[in-house]
């Protein structure tokens, strides 16, 4: 009596087959490939002969197989999309029921406190960019007001906020740390018009003007030399 031996069919897959022939015409084997991909044998046969629960869990086999195909030089994509599902980890679906509205799951007493905060910081921006905006303090204290003077120079000074531009008629004026400032400004004989300016980066620019009448005082007399009499 003749006594059959049944073998397991060995699969084959477009994918598998691809990558055994184009191994083959480059006449590879198995076990080049493996050392040179460092991938171990039974998994790139495991590829060749589309066993794919041979091949590990997870994305190892879809990086066993993109390895093999760039090696080869295949179609990555191609072969990717023939790799079965079972073998990808499983991506957990969401639930068919409606989404939990994240307001209405918070706490009451934490909705208020979330509300206060929010308010404190809405206010605290407002306050500073209006800072910004709001043009800086200026007082001038020399010369205080208009007026007729018979002297000169004339020394102005005033105070403003640290960090202020300020000029006097149009010429730079250093502010100190405390927002002081003080110069020195020559007259000329009659009307004299101070233009005092402060301004910041973005804020809108103070003016204040002093109209400051300048009287020379009198020369003294010259007085002649006695000259000698006639004799």
């Amino acid at each position: 009596m003749v006594r059959f031996t049944v073998q397991p069919l060995k699969r084959s897959t477009p994918a598998g087959d691809s990558l055994r022939q184009t191994r083959e015409e480059r006449h590879l084997s198995i076990k080049n490939v493996a050392h040179k991909l460092n991938i171990p044998s039974h998994y790139l046969e495991a590829l060749e002969s589309g066993e794919w629960e041979a091949l590990p869990r997870g994305d190892y086999g879809r990086y066993f197989l993109k390895q093999y195909a760039l090696f080869l030089q295949l179609d990555i994509e191609e072969l990717l999309a023939q790799y079965p599902g079972p073998n990808l980890p499983k991506i957990i679906q969401p639930p068919k029921h409606a989404p939990v509205n994240p307001i209405k799951s918070v706490h009451p007493l934490r909705r208020i406190l979330l509300g206060l905060v929010a308010v404190v910081v809405i206010t605290y921006l407002a306050i500073a960019a209006r800072a910004i905006f709001l043009p800086p303090q200026l007082e001038v204290i020399s010369p205080a007001t208009d007026g007729t003077i018979s002297f000169s120079p004339l020394t102005v000074s005033g105070i403003t906020k640290p960090g202020t531009e300020v000029t006097v008629n149009n010429e730079v004026v250093e502010v100190m740390e405390s927002g002081r400032f003080v110069v020195i400004v020559p007259l000329r004989p009659g009307l004299n018009n101070l233009v005092i300016k402060a301004r910041k980066s973005l804020s809108r620019e103070v003016t204040i003007e002093r109209i400051i009448y300048y009287t020379p005082p009198p020369s003294p007399p010259v007085m002649e030399e006695n000259k000698p009499l006639n004799q």
